[in-house]
């Protein structure tokens, strides 16, 4: 009953705050994104380098936990096995923590990058170089690092601890009678209200791309209509997914998902220069990890960069924190059984080392036929 109460006190909490945002957007959504913009620009701005120090505090923790004496731990009841196959607890994954962003920016961010060097013009292969650099560390170990302590800390308590897989999880027992009720209360509303945030950005980029798309093929006009459409289509489709279940919706649309994008990385692979594009991959990964622990405290403030670094790398980082609790609960929920150790080797580092490969051969694809046609060519247009 306790249970049951506080979950309704939640979601009274948090569905007015949703609705109510959701209702300045459509009324008003010029002021929405003015103040959008200006408090995230205020954060970026003066708070900024706590948030390169978050994430990079969050990466060094999980490595620790992943190498460290609990890697053993099983996140779970003594003997529990994992509910999952290796190969579709990665799919889920990706399919949660990445999805349309991947796919978005395949190509878009190496190239933009290349065309507009943050620390100024280079030569062409170091500012290639450099640009899928800057990309794998926006997309890698420290987005997946955030994505994985919030996971993690759910799944501990949960699955070790016996609490509800809520965010409030491990709050429980901090303070005494009402206040400790309180606590768990506003973290879990905040977390509600955070995941409602994170469904509406992931399918409003989803029907943004595909309304791209279709208009760049000729099939769609300007207009609401197609947007609107697309949007009642993929939230139609993501409800029954959920409502399908884990083996059945979820874990079957990932797999599907995974295997297209990898049908789609062969084919470039097969049409295009193969050796070309690995050799860049294993280039550009080995400069990613040796740039790493530069870039994992670089702010560029005295580089006349700390607007671009604003824009870009501080940008991603929040957008991965803001996105801890919507991924977060949903990777504790399918990763009961996994060892700690297995757990942060299978949220960091696989889907790491998946996008370096997607990025490398993807953006590495623009890449070369913008060394080639110019930065005047139609790709770089």
């Amino acid at each position: 009953m306790k249970a049951r109460s506080q979950s309704r006190t939640v979601l009274l909490l948090a569905l007015p705050a949703v609705a109510l945002f959701a209702l300045w957007g459509l009324a008003m959504p010029a002021a929405l994104k003015a103040v959008s913009l200006a408090a995230t620009g205020a954060v970026l701005s003066r708070l900024g380098w706590l948030v390169l120090l978050l994430s990079t505090g969050a990466l060094l923790f999980v490595v620790w936990l992943g190498i460290g004496r609990h890697r053993n731990a099983v996140l779970g009841e003594p003997g529990a096995r994992p509910e999952f196959s290796t190969a579709g607890w990665i799919s889920m994954l990706f399919a949660a923590g990445m999805g349309t962003g991947l796919m978005v920016w395949a190509v878009a961010e190496p190239v933009t990058h290349f065309l507009s060097p943050p620390g100024g013009a280079l030569p062409p292969a170091a500012a290639a170089r450099q640009a899928l650099v800057i990309t794998y560390f926006h997309w890698g170990f420290h987005a997946w690092a955030i994505y994985a302590l919030c996971g993690l800390v759910i799944a501990w308590f949960s699955f070790r601890r016996g609490r509800p897989a809520l965010i409030s999880a491990p709050l429980e027992g901090l303070l005494k009678g009402r206040a400790d009720r309180a606590l768990a209360i506003t973290a879990d509303s905040l977390g509600l209200i955070a995941i409602s945030f994170g469904l509406a950005a992931t399918l409003v980029m989803g029907v943004l791309t595909m309304v791209a798309g279709l208009k760049a093929l000729g099939i769609a006009a300007d207009g609401p209509a197609m947007a609107f459409g697309l949007l009642a289509l993929l939230g139609a489709a993501s409800i029954a997914s959920a409502l399908s279940g884990l083996e059945r919706g979820i874990l079957t649309l990932s797999n599907i998902n995974a295997l297209l994008a990898v049908a789609l990385m062969l084919v470039v692979l097969t049409f295009g220069p193969a050796a070309t594009l690995l050799e860049i991959w294993v280039d550009s990964l080995g400069a990613y990890l040796a740039a790493l622990p530069e870039l994992s405290f670089r702010l560029r403030p005295l580089e006349g960069a700390a607007k671009w670094t604003q824009d870009w790398t501080l940008t991603y980082l929040l957008w991965w924190l803001a996105w801890g609790p919507f991924v977060g609960l949903f990777i504790a929920r399918i990763s009961r059984g996994r060892t700690v150790g297995q757990f942060v080797a299978g949220v960091v580092i696989a889907p790491t080392l998946g996008s370096i490969l997607w990025f490398a051969i993807m953006g590495g694809s623009g890449l070369l036929d913008v060394m080639q046609q110019g930065s005047d060519g139609p790709l770089a247009t």
